[in-house]
């Protein structure tokens, strides 16, 4: 069987696009399977890291409660698009 989650990759690039198109945040680009728990899931499942704490312009953001309300906008609205209806379609594609 897989170890890894079907529709994530999909999810993973609707959600970082909402990330780096709605906030402005630099295209680190997505990495799938990078951790255990994305690994070894068969459900839809994705890890989502808008800053890193170890970067002082990112530490300021991830501190920043208006930065930390858009990002978890940005997040629901890349979830949104992935359960849409027409984007049922999209995910259709090789990842399930």
């Amino acid at each position: 069987g897989t170890t890894h989650s079907p529709g994530g990759r999909r999810l993973a690039e609707l959600v970082h696009r909402e990330l780096t198109d709605g906030l402005g945040l630099a295209d680190r680009g997505t990495h799938p399977l990078a951790v255990a728990m994305l690994r070894e899931t068969r459900m839809t499942a994705v890890q989502v890291e808008p800053g890193c704490i170890g970067h002082p312009g990112d530490e300021r953001l991830l501190t920043d409660p208006t930065f930390l309300r858009r990002a978890a906008a940005a997040i629901a609205d890349g979830l949104e698009r992935f359960l849409a209806p027409a984007s049922r379609e999209e995910v259709a594609g090789p990842w399930r």
